[in-house]
């Protein structure tokens, strides 16, 4: 399948700048979309195979035995990675422009990366150590998150945050029948159908799996929380250390819900559970979080938020 790719100019808020949207052609043609919140014109198209991939699996740490702790990369051909970035560059200045992205999120995004995510939390946890309070926080996992995606809820996150259907209809046949095959070194697997996820390895993947999950924070109350693309930590301050708790179960609880909407699974057996206190006499018997399915999430002393150890 042939894919092509049209140079379009949005007009929103009465300014003009360019955007490249890539939809399917089984010839070339010359025609146009715009990518705006109410109306698509006309420029030029080229075309681009894009529908196939090739998987790399990348070990993530761990027994190599494990299917699970490897990483599925996506290696596309160089001009498909060429025009998604200037679909990328021009989504993000959109995202940027309409302040649509959760003040909450920090991955992907300019100005922002793990050491900005990890100061914030951080000093959140400090300031509330300072005013003699206690933090009870939950390093959140997900499985395979990117791999997850449901094409007709991302579809419908983006048509909410103002495109349109002409736009939505291009990531629409972006995501369409994409075929996929395992290789590594020699070896290579037969190439099957893909009906759900975004590419790992692409340069639209993170925007769109940003955009995808970029409420499931909004629901949670007496609680702070941050995102750095799928890694989410809730924590909640409190000057005793079982209200903290309380609150924290209460959050997760509901942030638990929001995931199974966006049929997304958490990782309970990686999620982890930690408490701050400068309190030299406390009773961690009674402090625990549990999953909706009453299962027990493992408490840390230690962990390895964003690569650096806390």
């Amino acid at each position: 399948m042939s894919r092509t790719c049209s140079v379009v100019h949005d007009y929103h808020r009465g300014k003009q700048h360019s955007v490249v949207h890539m939809f399917s052609r089984t010839q070339f043609s010359q025609g146009i979309t715009t990518f705006s919140r109410t109306h698509v014109q006309s420029y030029s198209i080229i075309t681009v195979d894009n529908n196939i991939q090739f998987v790399t699996p990348l070990h993530k740490g761990g027994d190599r035995d494990d299917l699970n702790n490897y990483r599925p990369i996506s290696k596309l051909c160089f001009l498909a990675k060429a025009l998604e970035k200037l679909v990328n560059n021009q989504i993000k200045l959109y995202l940027s422009q309409n302040s649509i992205l959760s003040p909450h999120q920090s991955g992907f995004r300019p100005k922002h990366s793990t050491i900005s995510a990890v100061t914030l939390v951080t000093n959140d946890i400090i300031s509330g150590l300072d005013k003699k309070k206690h933090c009870a926080a939950l390093f959140i996992d997900l499985s395979k998150a990117f791999d997850t995606v449901d094409h007709p809820l991302l579809l419908q996150a983006l048509a909410k945050i103002g495109f349109d259907k002409k736009a939505c209809a291009f990531f629409e046949d972006y995501l369409h029948e994409r075929l996929q095959c395992v290789k590594h070194g020699n070896a290579q697997s037969t190439f099957l159908k893909i009906s759900k996820g975004v590419p790992q390895g692409s340069i639209l993947g993170p925007v769109l799996f940003t955009i995808y999950i970029n409420e499931i924070l909004a629901a949670l109350t007496d609680c702070l929380a941050h995102l750095y693309a799928d890694d989410t930590v809730i924590y909640c301050i409190a000057y005793s250390l079982e209200l903290a708790v309380e609150r924290l179960q209460l959050a997760f609880n509901i942030l638990q819900t929001v995931l199974a909407q966006l049929k997304l699974f958490l990782n309970a057996s990686k999620t982890k559970f930690m408490v701050f206190t400068r309190s030299q006499n406390v009773d961690y018997s009674n402090l625990c979080i549990k999953t909706v399915k009453e299962a027990q999430i493992e408490r840390v002393s230690e962990y390895k938020y964003l690569g650096i150890y806390g």
